[in-house]
């Protein structure tokens, strides 16, 4: 599974730090923004659905953030 971060915040141009991606409580990756993006591929997901959380780490006067998804492997 193919996936893009983005991190964006009023005022801040490029947003810098990390963001970890798990599933079920395991971490999948960790990432280091560049630019405020990251790309990363997901291996070893079995086939169907996947609850995903991507956190970014507080940094300077940005706060912590949480996205949940779920992401579907064929």
């Amino acid at each position: 599974v193919g996936l893009v971060v983005t991190v964006t915040a009023p005022g801040v141009a490029p947003v810098a730090g990390t963001v970890v991606i798990t599933s079920r409580g395991e971490v999948l990756r960790e990432l280091t923004l560049r630019n405020g993006a990251a790309g990363t591929t997901l291996r070893g997901l079995e086939a169907g659905r996947h609850p995903v959380r991507i956190v970014y780490a507080a940094t300077g006067t940005l706060t912590r953030a949480v996205l949940a998804r779920e992401v579907r492997v064929r």
